[in-house]
């Protein structure tokens, strides 16, 4: 959500990502031989960013 002045030199922003909280796995990896690793097996996963929230300002003059 953006709102800006009827000016134009200010500027407020509201922008919200991942605001179900949702937990989304981006990338995986599944090692299986003992020699990618040094371990029977292994399992890595990454996930996207947890609920964020940003404001800002901003000043144009």
């Amino acid at each position: 959500m953006i709102w800006t002045s009827p000016s134009g030199k200010w500027q407020l922003s509201l922008i919200g990502k991942n605001l179900t909280d949702e937990r989304t796995r981006v990338a995986y990896y599944n090692f299986v031989t003992p020699s990618q690793l040094g371990v029977e097996s292994a399992y890595s996963a990454f996930y996207a960013p947890p609920r964020t929230v940003t404001a800002s300002v901003q000043i144009r003059y």
